[in-house]
């Protein structure tokens, strides 16, 4: 399968939308913390965003009965996870039609959103079209990256807001989140979160493992003090994970 041409500056991905993480993402990654969070042995799930299909993956090895369906922009990426997955609509979450497609009111047990809202342009209103084809039982399982980070933090204090072709500053984010954010989001659109976790950003290892004494932290020209204990593990926080249900 042929690959785009490398990029010379995170920008040149926008230029080619749909496949503008297949150079940049990797194809074995599946959000294990994310993963375990599911508290049920689900039948039907939905991947948005499912890339290669390695999250999917990862459910079904666990359990095998459950039939996953995808949703990917990158043609490639969803010519993958066909091989991973039952169904996979290649295209936008807004472009597949749930009714024609034969996905009813209640129809999913989970709803997997890994690194996918902060890509949207009204993640709240997929939040709210989402929550109808939730089972009664059914969960949505997201990762949103913290712009509340240390790196990022510390970037800005020195003037300097770097894009990059993929992580916390990838440059086809378009919304940012710190953790009050996320947790509003939800409560907003009708959901009500049963399980949130922090996800460490490996760079401040050192930070998480100290964070129960620490008050002061210092990081290029960045100093920040008066922390309390869920202050610095915000700051060291790469992503958060949350389980949350329809009200």
């Amino acid at each position: 399968m042929n690959k785009p041409k490398q990029i010379d500056f995170p920008w040149d991905i926008l230029e080619n939308t749909e496949n503008n993480h297949w150079l940049n993402l990797r194809q074995d990654y599946a959000p294990v913390g994310l993963v375990n969070m599911l508290d049920f042995v689900p039948e039907r799930g939905l991947d948005v965003g499912c890339f290669v299909g390695a999250t999917s993956a990862l459910i079904k090895s666990r359990h095998p009965g459950c039939h996953m369906v995808g949703i990917e922009p990158s043609q490639p990426a969803a010519e993958v996870a066909r091989t991973r997955m039952d169904v996979v609509h290649a295209g936008l979450l807004e472009e597949v039609d749930f009714a024609a497609e034969g996905y009813g009111p209640g129809h999913f047990d989970v709803i997997v959103l890994a690194d996918v809202l902060e890509h949207i342009y009204n993640p709240w209103g997929v939040l709210k079209r989402l929550k109808p084809y939730l089972s009664p039982r059914g969960c949505i399982l997201a990762s949103v990256p913290n712009t509340r980070n240390l790196s990022v933090l510390s970037q800005l204090a020195a003037g300097r807001w770097r894009y990059e072709p993929a992580g916390l500053l990838d440059v086809t984010h378009i919304r940012f989140f710190t953790r009050i954010e996320v947790q509003e989001m939800f409560v907003a659109t009708g959901y009500r979160i049963d399980a949130f976790t922090h996800n460490p950003d490996p760079r401040w290892e050192k930070i998480m493992q100290q964070r129960e004494t620490m008050r002061k932290i210092t990081v290029g020209k960045l100093t920040l003090s008066d922390l309390t204990l869920a202050d610095v593990t915000e700051l060291a926080t790469l992503q958060f994970y949350v389980r949350a249900r329809a009200v």
